[in-house]
């Protein structure tokens, strides 16, 4: 059954993507379980930004991780509690925001 996306009050972190890589804390519940999350990336994006998840070592690559293209929404679970993202070129920022729902 598809429920629609509920979001976590005041739960959106941004992460600012560059050539390097850079990550965040997706602050929702403890991260023991997948969690769902809503990803955003502003149509203002130079290019496609790499995301990928797991504890605070994570390091988004721009060959392995998953593209998000600029004025994209996805609906992702994710484990453990922490994004990072990277582009190949540019920059750009991407929102997450956890909740609940597909």
């Amino acid at each position: 059954m598809i429920v629609p996306f509920r979001p976590a009050a005041q739960s959106t972190v941004t992460v600012a993507a560059t050539t390097t890589s850079g990550s965040t804390r997706v602050a929702y519940s403890a991260f023991t379980a997948p969690q769902t999350v809503r990803i955003y990336a502003p149509s203002a994006n130079s290019g496609d930004v790499f995301l990928t998840y797991g504890d605070n070592t994570i390091t988004a690559s721009a060959s392995t991780s998953l593209p998000i293209a600029p004025g994209n929404v996805e609906v992702l679970t994710l484990a453990g509690g922490y994004v990072a993202a990277i582009m190949a070129s540019g920059t750009g920022t991407i929102y997450i925001t956890p909740g609940d729902g597909n």
